[in-house]
C-alpha cells in the first residue's frame, strides 16, 4: 500500500531533553553538583564568561531553590570581542544582562538574573549560603569583597579566579569563610615600600608583567581567548572539588608562560598575620 500510495510520508523520531535528564546525564554516580544552591558571579567579563557556561552545566540555576546571579556593570566593546564568549551581536549592550540572555538560550530552564551594576550596588545580594564567584581579575574589588563580608559577619564560600600578567599563569584560589582557619584574598598580599606585594610571587621579573597603555589612562593585559578558558576551568576544577569535599590546596598555579614564571607549587597559604580583614 505505501509503494502505491502518493502520500509522503515522514519520519519523526522524538528526544529526551527535560532538565533532570540535561543536567545529570553527563555526571557520574552521585557526584554533588550546584542545583538548588545561590551562586554569585562577579564579573561577566573573559574569564566569567567562559566560566559561566561551566557554572551552568554544573547546575547553577537549576532546581527549585537554584540561582546563577551575574554582576557587571560594564558594556560590551569591540575590544573584548577578540577573547570573549560574546560576539558583535552584543556590542554595546551590558556584558552581564546579554551573558545571561545567552545562557538563557542555551539552557532555558535556568534561573539566571543579571545586575549591571557595580559590586557596591549589590552587597545585598549576599547572604551566607550562597557561593560566591569573582571572575573580575580586579584586585580592588577581590579585597572588597571579603571586606564586606568580615564586616556583614557573612560566611558564604568566595573562590577567586584571575590570569597572571600577559597570560603567563592562571590562578584558582578558594576562600572557605565557613572555616576559620581560611586565609582570605587579602591574606595573598603583603605591605612593602607603600605597594601591594604578592605573598607568593610568580613572575621571574616586573617587565613581563607591565601592561600595555592606549589612548587615554587606558591599559589592558594581552593574552588569548585560551588562556581565559584555561582560567575557567582551573576555577571550575576547584569548585568541584569543594563540593566533592576533596580539596587538598586553596591556593592553585597554573604556569604557561615557564620562561617567565617561577616554579610555584599549589598551596593552602595561612592567615597572614598583617592581614587587617582577617584580623580586624
Amino acid at each position: 500500500m505505501l509503494r502505491n500510495s502518493k502520500a509522503e510520508i515522514k519520519r519523526f523520531s522524538l528526544n529526551q531533553a527535560d532538565p533532570k535528564y540535561i543536567q545529570e546525564r553527563n555526571i557520574i554516580n552521585s557526584t554533588p553538583t550546584l542545583k538548588d544552591k545561590t551562586i554569585i558571579l562577579v564579573g561577566a567579563g573573559t574569564i566569567g564568561g567562559y566560566l559561566s557556561k561551566l557554572l551552568c552545566a554544573h547546575g547553577a540555576g537549576w532546581g527549585r531553590s537554584g540561582k546563577l546571579l551575574v554582576i557587571d556593570p560594564d558594556i560590551l566593546s569591540i575590544e573584548n570581542i577578540g577573547r570573549h564568549l560574546l560576539g558583535a551581536d552584543s556590542l554595546g549592550l551590558y556584558k552581564a544582562e546579554a551573558l545571561s540572555y545567552r545562557l538563557k538560550m542555551d539552557f532555558p530552564h535556568l534561573q539566571i538574573n543579571s545586575y549591571a551594576q557595580s559590586i557596591t550596588e549589590s552587597w545585598k545580594l549576599f547572604s551566607n549560603d550562597c557561593i560566591v564567584v569573582d571572575a573580575t581579575g580586579s584586585q580592588t574589588v577581590s579585597i572588597a569583597i571579603p571586606d564586606y563580608l568580615k564586616r556583614q559577619n557573612l560566611t558564604p564560600v568566595l573562590l577567586h579566579s584571575w590570569v597572571h600578567g600577559h597570560g603567563a599563569a592562571t590562578v584558582a584560589f578558594l576562600n572557605n569563610r565557613k572555616e576559620r582557619s581560611s586565609a582570605c584574598f587579602r591574606c595573598l598580599w603583603q605591605i612593602k615600600q607603600n605597594k601591594y606585594s604578592p605573598r607568593f610571587p610568580i613572575s621571574k621579573g616586573f617587565i613581563e608583567d607591565t601592561p600595555n597603555f592606549v589612548g587615554c589612562h587606558q591599559s589592558y593585559h594581552a593574552y588569548a581567548s585560551t588562556v581565559s578558558m584555561i582560567a575557567a576551568t582551573q576555577a571550575m576544577e576547584l569548585l568541584h572539588d569543594y563540593l566533592s569535599n576533596t580539596v587538598d590546596n586553596t591556593l592553585r598555579f597554573n604556569i604557561i608562560r615557564h620562561d617567565q614564571c617561577e616554579k610555584r607549587p599549589n598551596t593552602t597559604p595561612d592567615k597572614s598575620i598583617s592581614c587587617p580583614i582577617c584580623n580586624r
